[in-house]
């Protein structure tokens, strides 16, 4: 049987079954991450992984180094649910709010033998604290028990330093044995994960939730067709416009105003491969770019084989364009870099 090495090889080459392998493989892990990243709204969860794996289908053939495809398809997951939940990842742990949660959703486990109501609801207790979390603490705990991945692999993924890593699993950690401490004061009564110990309990528990929540993802071709599903009523509008064009001029406006819209509302920031990295988003590519060379004046002094290198960078923020290119119109940087 093929490794799947081989088939992300492939898929770089432009073989969509391989790329369709590639997708029944990690799909179903990564509904359920960005699941968690959205507390289980299952739209928003669909629109990630639609999101991420359409970028990942575009930019695959710049992945230079197949045995780093997981950890480049984790960061594209990440940000595309940061961007989509910026605002809430500063969330802040309430455990009284909580606990009335919890004390609602065990009353409705009443049908579930005594025997296995407490190791089934400690299970689900745990999920609930870990989904309390501040989103970057859940990050590195979603992929330390249940991607398994390393605390380089965690690092290389989030493109954060490894202490950086090791310091947000220590915060999380502290703070799920908080709420644990809090929840038994409160309960009267223990949790039995601790048994195991709470990283063998969190490996058990992300699997067991994973389980229930698997079988919910889409087909990437349904995924497909969901995508560019605007686009057929886009275009049929369009069509329906050419024909009045043909007959009134003054629907010109009209078709004008429909291509616009679309063009609009397809725009998207695909992933920029920059030396061991990969820039994912607008923000990234700014920071990126000023990083390199924080004014104007700094792009003379630079040669012109960092100047090319960088260039992917800087052509797809100002095709994307906003208010990361606008900041750098303004400081004359994109002037400056694009005369050299």
């Amino acid at each position: 049987m093929e490794d799947m090495k081989t088939y992300i090889e492939r898929a770089i080459q432009g073989d969509e079954q391989s790329f369709l392998k590639i997708y029944n493989a990690y799909a179903k892990k990564a509904y359920y991450i960005a699941l968690k990243m959205c507390n289980f709204c299952e739209a928003d969860a669909q629109d990630i992984v639609q999101d991420t794996f359409m970028e990942i289908h575009h930019s695959l053939k710049n992945l230079q180094k197949p045995e780093n495809f997981k950890a480049w398809m984790i960061r594209i997951l990440i940000s595309k649910g940061s961007h989509k939940f910026r605002d809430n990842r500063d969330m802040i742990v309430d455990p009284d709010k909580f606990l009335k949660m919890e004390s609602r959703q065990e009353q409705r486990q009443y049908m579930i033998p005594a025997a296995e109501l407490n190791d089934e609801a400690d299970k689900q207790i745990l999920m609930r604290m870990v989904d309390q979390l501040k989103p970057k603490q859940k990050e590195v705990l979603l992929l330390q028990y249940f991607e398994h991945m390393s605390m380089k692999e965690i690092a290389s993924a989030l493109n954060v330093p490894e202490g950086t890593v090791k310091t947000r699993i220590m915060y999380a950690r502290n703070q799920l044995k908080d709420l644990v401490e809090h929840y038994e004061r409160q309960e009267g009564r223990k949790l039995g994960f601790y048994a195991d110990g709470l990283g063998g309990a969190l490996n058990v528990a992300f699997m067991a939730e994973f389980m229930q929540h698997s079988s919910f993802v889409k087909p990437w071709m349904a995924l497909k067709r969901r995508r560019f599903g605007k686009w057929n009523v886009s275009a049929t509008v369009m069509v329906c416009t050419i024909g009045i064009v043909a007959t009134c001029a003054i629907a010109t406006p009209l078709l004008h105003l429909e291509v616009n819209e679309f063009e609009t509302s397809e725009k998207l920031f695909h992933p920029v491969p920059y030396r061991d990295e990969v820039v994912v988003n607008c923000r990234d590519a700014y920071y990126t770019l000023k990083e390199w060379a924080k004014n104007a004046g700094k792009i003379q002094k630079r040669p012109i084989s960092e100047i090319n290198e960088i260039r992917p960078v800087f052509e797809e923020l100002k095709q994307y364009e906003g208010v990361y290119y606008e900041k750098l119109v303004k400081e004359n940087w994109a002037q400056t870099f694009e005369g050299r």
